[in-house]
């Protein structure tokens, strides 16, 4: 530990040597007490060293989206973010929440809070809906969504097309943007037609990606984070005010019923896993009544 590691840690705690004593041997976690008497617990050692950067803080700024304040010589930013950051530290601000600090482009900090704090200051009013069902099919070049209504009529069907990001070379992150883009667009859109219920399928009960024989079919498969375009689209569709369901995506894909909505239907592969989806939707609630 440098001279300058030491000060900032005289400075932040009211027992500096007995937290560098526990740090320095892995006590962890331990509860510390802070200058300003607020006592902390402790997790580890860039936990502990978090809490020194608190002690030159000056609030300039607050709204509901972000903190800004000056620390020394530079200006940052608590952003208020659900994401799943490593946590470097604990602010306390009206609780306890996690934090990313990244100097990576500009000095900014992300600040971790729980979903239904997040739900309650950034939801927006829902219009009043129709009972319809919305599905969803996921994909890595294309989102295909089948809204019915509390029958199972078919009343609309649509695709969002970003096949350019299975390309190769093609920016990670810009294929992201195009794929999230595309979902918060779909839910907008299905918002305003009167849908009531969305629904996905179940990811997290998908434990391994299936790779193919085709090189390009497998590149569109590592290069797609399905998972994080399903938490995305969750959360975005609670914002919105709408009633979220996750179904098995057993069958919904490769299976004889598929092959029979595809002849019947003369839908395409994608059009007819997210009317599998809807309607196994349809059914469980159905089945609650």
């Amino acid at each position: 530990m440098n001279f300058k590691t030491f000060k900032a840690y005289i400075s932040a705690y009211d027992n500096p040597l007995n937290v560098m004593f526990r740090t320095a041997l892995n006590k962890f976690p331990f509860t510390a007490k802070l200058r300003n008497g607020l006592e902390v617990e402790i997790k580890s050692k860039r936990h502990a060293y978090f809490f020194t950067t608190l002690r030159e803080l000056d609030v300039i700024y607050v709204d509901d989206r972000f903190i800004q304040f000056r620390y020394m010589d530079r200006m940052l930013k608590f952003y208020f973010d659900i994401n799943g950051f490593v946590a470097l530290g604990e602010i306390f601000r009206k609780g306890i929440y996690d934090v990313d600090v990244s100097f990576k482009h500009y000095p900014m900090i992300h600040l971790q809070i729980p979903l239904w704090l997040y739900l309650k200051y950034f939801s927006s009013p829902k219009p009043n809906g129709y009972g319809l069902i919305a599905g969803f099919d996921l994909n890595s070049d294309r989102l295909n969504v089948v809204v019915i209504n509390k029958d199972g009529k078919v009343v609309a069907k649509k695709t969002w097309w970003y096949s350019e990001v299975v390309s190769h070379g093609f920016p990670k992150e810009k294929a992201r943007a195009l794929r999230l883009n595309a979902l918060s667009e779909s839910l907008n859109s299905l918002s305003r037609i009167g849908v009531d219920y969305v629904v996905f399928e179940d990811l997290f009960l998908v434990k391994k990606r299936k790779f193919t024989r085709s090189r390009s079919g497998n590149r569109k498969i590592t290069r797609f984070a399905k998972k994080q375009l399903l938490i995305h689209g969750v959360i975005k569709a609670l914002r919105l005010g709408f009633n979220v369901i996750l179904v098995n995506p057993k069958g919904t894909t490769n299976s004889e019923e598929h092959e029979k909505v595809m002849r019947e239907k003369g839908f395409d592969r994608h059009i007819a896993s997210a009317y599998l989806i809807v309607l196994k939707c349809l059914g469980m609630l159905n089945d609650a009544k």
